[in-house]
């Protein structure tokens, strides 16, 4: 039977040869799974090199840098997808192999650029031709800022031997893991620390100068927009500070862990303040009280979470608390200013544009941070540029509010001193204006008179003509009477028909003529005001200061001659 004897020995002819081609395709998958070209610092690509590197993830055990070394020579390595490597929050612990060659005859001064500063342990290990031959360690759970440039991130400075050799670095952190490697000279990383500080310099000034302009309007206005708005920024720049590298340097750089919560909390109280600050902005109280509760109760939940995670010591309970506040706060800010919007607010334009960029801003940095987005230097520095532009518009919208406020406080102030009819002085800023005149005459005994009108019949006019044309004769009367007195003189409707005059430095023989021409202009008018289709006349009293110990006292003697013109047959002016 020969038949199945050859066909077996085929099939295991060909079985043979499909397994040695699989395996060369995947030791060929390997391979170049694993390669990684090889950077000559004599050539080095701008920005960052995550795409040179290859890089894998730890599983449950730390790795030594031998057994790293025999998983790369495995084939568990992969190539770098990206110019930064980003691995989100709680990643597993990685290890990186970057290449490198030096072309130069001698050792050259480099400063590699690894990350964030807020990377909890960092090692760097420097190997050639097999051997170690430095190794450096840094990391925000270390004390003293090691390696920490603030604005930069953190980095090792070395001297880079001749030759080729591998740079191996491992990374662990609870909070948002990425690997931005750059290799700088001296020289350029001079450069970049001279634009860092210009930056730095000119955002902090910015926001700085807002807040304390803001804090002294709370002090001269007492109001709790001003305070909020202020906190608010203060917060920002805090948390800048703290995850930029500035704080750990300046302010706690041996204490890690102040760094380790730094700036969880700062995050949670930008997003707190900038409730408090919205809920002011908008007067929810008066308009959404079940809203602005909802959002104290919001925030104070918030707080007393990050308290208890920091209580705890639980730094990955604190990141995520803290990346997902932030993350629904922009989206409850942006509904806030929508809402300013759909209730046709005078600055609510500006507080939704606000609340837009601010959004825009704040979500690209911490999806890009959190590992959602592609981690890029502009990703990354979205936030201050959101901010920037927030500030920008909300001192905008404050600033209209404010205009807004005056106005009505203006508009509120007239009304009070002022009749809404005539525009003419009330009674109570009538008393209020005299007072310095009144006291005037008083102390030195000089002249002072006072003059009141009042219209004849006007209840007779409202009764046959309506109230329409008796407010048109209240207006022209009135109109008449500024037009007749002096820039020193006090004008006001007294009541319903009447009018007061408060005439200084006048005798009383001045006076009479004053409201005698008064009286005959307003006579000799056939219709008075002229659209109106009746004729008007008035009576008036007139009386001098003369022994009166206050100013109603004169004002009830020129009352007695009015009434006494009216007994007269009105039409005229009695003074005494």
């Amino acid at each position: 039977m020969p038949k199945p004897h050859c066909f077996t020995l085929a099939a295991s002819v060909r079985a043979h040869w499909f397994g040695l081609l699989l395996m060369l395709t995947l030791w060929l998958m390997s391979a170049q799974a694993q390669a990684a070209p090889r950077l000559s610092l004599a050539d080095l690509p701008t920005g960052l090199l995550g795409k040179f590197t290859t890089w894998t993830q730890e599983d449950t055990d730390r790795l030594t840098l031998g057994q790293a070394q025999q998983r790369y020579q495995a084939g568990y390595f992969r190539p770098g997808p990206t110019a930064a490597l980003n691995f989100g929050l709680d990643a597993h612990p990685v290890w990186v192999r970057l290449a490198l060659v030096n072309p130069a005859p001698g050792p050259q001064i480099y400063r590699l650029d690894l990350g964030p500063i807020w990377t909890d342990q960092l090692a760097v290990y420097l190997v050639q031709n097999g051997h170690l031959l430095q190794t450096w360690q840094g990391g925000d759970e270390l004390p003293g800022a090691q390696g920490v440039l603030p604005g930069l991130g953190v980095g090792w400075t070395s001297v880079l031997p001749a030759g080729e050799f591998e740079l191996w670095i491992h990374a662990q952190s609870h909070d948002p893991l990425q690997i931005t490697l750059q290799l700088h000279t001296p020289e350029q990383l001079d450069q970049a620390q001279m634009r860092v500080h210009y930056a730095y310099g000119a955002l902090y000034g910015f926001l700085l100068a807002l807040a304390v302009y803001n804090l002294t309007l709370v002090v001269g206005l007492r109001q709790q927009r001003f305070l909020f708005y202020s906190l608010y920024l203060l917060c920002f720049i805090g948390a800048n500070i703290s995850y930029t590298g500035h704080g750990l340097v300046w302010l706690w750089p041996d204490q890690p862990g102040v760094q380790r919560y730094v700036i969880l909390v700062l995050m949670v109280l930008y997003g707190v303040t900038g409730l408090l600050f919205a809920s002011a902005f908008l007067e929810l109280p008066q308009r959404l009280p079940k809203v602005q509760r909802g959002l104290h109760v919001y925030a104070l939940l918030a707080l007393l979470g990050m308290t208890g995670c920091v209580v705890a010591n639980s730094h990955l309970a604190a990141t995520w608390l803290a990346f997902a506040f932030v993350s629904s706060f922009s989206v409850l800010m942006l509904a806030l200013g929508a809402y300013s919007l759909r209730v046709g607010l005078v600055a609510g334009r500006c507080f939704f544009a606000a609340m837009v960029a601010g959004l825009l801003g704040s979500s690209v940095t911490t999806l890009a941070v959190a590992g959602w987005m592609a981690f890029t230097p502009v990703n990354f520095h979205a936030v201050e540029i959101g901010v920037l532009l927030e500030a920008t518009l909300l001192v905008l919208a404050l600033a209209q509010q404010f205009r807004q406020d005056q106005s009505k406080r203006l508009q509120a102030e007239f009304m009070a001193q002022h009749d809404a009819l005539t525009g003419l002085y009330n009674r109570r800023a009538f008393f209020e204006l005299s007072k310095s005149s009144w006291a005037l005459a008083q102390r030195s005994g000089r002249p002072l008179s006072v003059m009141m009108l009042d219209i004849d019949h006007f209840k007779h006019i409202n009764d046959q003509y309506g109230h329409g044309v008796g407010d048109q004769m209240l207006v022209g009367i009135s109109q008449l009477l500024s037009s007749s007195c002096r820039a020193g003189d006090v004008l006001a409707r007294w009541g319903g028909e009447e009018f007061m005059v408060l005439l200084p430095e006048t005798a009383l023989g001045d006076a009479y003529l004053l409201a005698e021409r008064i009286r005959q202009t307003v006579a000799d008018t056939a219709n008075w005001p002229p659209a109106s289709p009746s004729a008007c006349t008035v009576s008036m009293g007139v009386a001098q200061y003369g022994a009166e110990p206050h100013l109603e006292a004169l004002i009830e003697r020129a009352d007695v001659h009015l009434y006494q013109a009216k007994r007269n047959g009105r039409n005229q002016v009695v003074a005494g």
